[in-house]
């Protein structure tokens, strides 16, 4: 439809969540509850994290920041219907990619919050672990 897939989305998803699991585990064990973390489909050879890419039924109008988690329940739903073995769980983290920057370029425009058991985050090309403690803009919008 009329939505761009942010650059190299893939990697940057799988090494931020990746990341993130690592310091999950390692703060656990250093809480003194073990190794422990949160489990991930991976495939360990591309060094990537599985993604159900879903493809909205709506253009990027349909899923803005009020209102368009509901849209993309209703599409995560259909699909789940639809390929019940992709899904492993009934909680969900939604990334979908910026539809508006603002004049800093600053990305926003999509859901950006928790509603129930889903988690919408957004996704754009300056998120990115390589910029995190780098200092500036780029590290800020790495961060979000």
């Amino acid at each position: 439809m009329d939505v761009t897939e942010p650059t190299d989305y893939h990697r940057r998803i799988s090494e931020i969540i990746l990341n993130v699991q690592d310091f999950f585990a390692s703060e656990m064990q250093r809480n003194g509850y073990g190794n422990k973390t949160f489990g991930l489909l991976k495939d360990t050879v591309k060094k990537r994290i599985k993604l159900i890419v879903i493809r909205g039924s709506q253009g990027k109008s349909g899923y803005t920041y009020d209102g368009g988690a509901t849209a993309a329940q209703t599409d995560i739903g259909n699909y789940k219907v639809a390929h019940p073995s992709e899904f492993t769980g009934d909680h969900y983290l939604v990334i979908m990619p910026a539809s508006t920057y603002d004049a800093n370029g600053e990305p926003g425009g999509v859901p950006f919050y928790g509603l129930g058991k889903f988690c919408f985050a957004i996704d754009y090309a300056d998120q990115d672990i390589k910029y995190l403690e780098t200092g500036g803009t780029l590290w800020v919008r790495a961060t979000k």
